[in-house]
């Protein structure tokens, strides 16, 4: 079981990725709507993941990322419906364990979300 912080404005999206997670036994520690409330999550509850939207409301999800791996050595899945090019070679520059498009299938997730986890087992040790 993974400790993990839903970063997405949309409260439906945040809501079925919340079910997706808890019914694949991980416990979803926060939701946050805006790169202030991830910023804080992170450093109140130091999640084991967060799943992180591009388009954080007024937020760039993106630039986010980038803040969090400064001080942060959990993984990052991005969440986005914006499949172009551009966003996704601006995403990668962020360094994220994976990358789920909206609308996304259950499965989808919960394999990323354990791919992602495995992914950064070997850089963060247990209870750290």
């Amino acid at each position: 079981m993974a400790r993990i912080l839903i970063a997405e404005d949309e409260a439906i999206i945040a809501l079925d990725l919340e079910a997706i997670l808890i019914q694949a036994g991980h416990e979803v520690v926060d939701t946050a709507a805006n790169a202030a409330q991830v910023m804080a999550a992170v450093k109140r509850d130091d999640p084991d993941l967060v799943l992180l939207d591009v388009g954080l409301g007024r937020d760039d999800g993106i630039a986010v990322a980038e803040e969090l791996r400064k001080s942060w050595a959990g993984a990052v899945v991005f969440v986005t419906g914006n499949a172009d090019p551009a966003t996704q070679r601006r995403a990668a520059t962020a360094r994220p364990e994976g990358m789920v498009l909206k609308p996304f299938v259950d499965e989808e997730v919960r394999n990323l979300v354990a791919e992602a986890l495995q992914a950064v087992a070997a850089r963060r040790p247990r209870g750290a």
